[in-house]
């Protein structure tokens, strides 16, 4: 007898355990998940500053980054651009500009600036390459031509998505479920 009713407590505790386990999941799905922000790591990239005044195109150099927004599912990206100058560029649009260094920014972003993988590029490392734009600064414009920029792989499950949806890209297999599951990780839950 003592067994039949140690068995008999045991059965009448599984309705219970299993309604503490389902009232446990309906409260971390209930828990909003906050969006993911991944920025390339910032790179080293070459582009000119052109004046209005005279049209004088002066080459420069600065470290960009590029924070990634969404993905479309024609296998391009929207982010926003972010340029940070060193002193020597700035000092060369002001001079350029014929105004002075205090006038220049160190750092100019530009929101919705288009951006594709490379062609056949995978991890380790990503290579995206952004559409050309320009960034209206005192005195002239940048021109950005021919800017890349890179994802590098890591253990982050954002970035593992970004790894396993170039793949699907290169083998020109459906990749739509992995659009859906960057974009919903990026905007968390609204």
């Amino acid at each position: 007898m003592r067994i039949h009713s140690r068995k008999q407590s045991f059965y009448s505790l599984l309705p219970v355990a299993a309604v503490a386990l389902i009232a446990l999941q309906v409260t971390e799905a209930q828990q909003p998940r906050p969006p993911v922000v991944y920025t390339t790591p910032a790179r080293s990239v070459e582009f000119s500053f052109i004046t209005t005044a005279s049209g004088i195109s002066v080459p420069l150099e600065a470290q960009a980054s590029y924070t990634i927004t969404s993905v479309g599912d024609d296998d391009s990206l929207s982010g926003t651009f972010t340029i940070t100058l060193p002193n020597r560029a700035r000092q060369k649009i002001a001079d350029a500009a014929q105004s002075k260094i205090e006038q220049i920014a160190e750092t100019y972003s530009r929101k919705n600036v288009q951006a594709k993988p490379e062609k056949g590029t995978a991890c380790p490392s990503i290579s995206l390459e952004l559409s050309d734009f320009d960034i209206d600064v005192t005195g002239g414009r940048l021109v950005m031509s021919g800017i890349e920029l890179r994802i590098t792989e890591s253990g982050d499950r954002l970035i593992q998505l970004f790894c396993f949806w170039t793949r699907q890209i290169n083998a020109n297999r459906e990749r739509g479920g992995i659009v859906r599951s960057i974009n919903r990780m990026i905007e968390g839950d609204k």
